[in-house]
């Protein structure tokens, strides 16, 4: 395998989501929007989705997807130290389908 193909791509921070949404949105709109203004808005839709999921919504983020919430069944699995088998509760994820716009941009 070449050193490209093993190579993890870069992971967008918070602080770097912000600094493009401040660019995207000077570009666009003009607007004299501040760093923390765009903070406050990531934190409160993380926490608006974070809210409706527990209650066991879907949430849809136009333009990007879909976040659902996913009973995953009770199974059985290994302790990575020891390799014993070990039984896993259910419980629940969530889930992203990324929506027609965003896998049109990315293709």
């Amino acid at each position: 395998m070449s050193q490209e193909q093993t190579q993890r791509p870069h992971l967008a921070t918070k602080a770097e989501l912000i600094k493009d949404v401040l660019r995207i949105t000077r570009e666009e709109d003009a607007r004299d929007l501040h760093a923390v203004d765009v903070e406050v808005v990531l934190d409160a839709l993380a926490e608006a989705c974070a809210a409706r999921l527990a209650a066991g919504d879907d949430v849809t983020l136009p333009g990007i997807g879909r976040l659902k919430v996913k009973a995953r069944a009770a199974r059985m699995g290994r302790n990575p130290r020891t390799g014993e088998p070990m039984s896993l509760p259910p419980k629940r994820g969530v889930t992203f389908n990324a929506g027609k716009k965003l896998l049109g941009r990315i293709e």
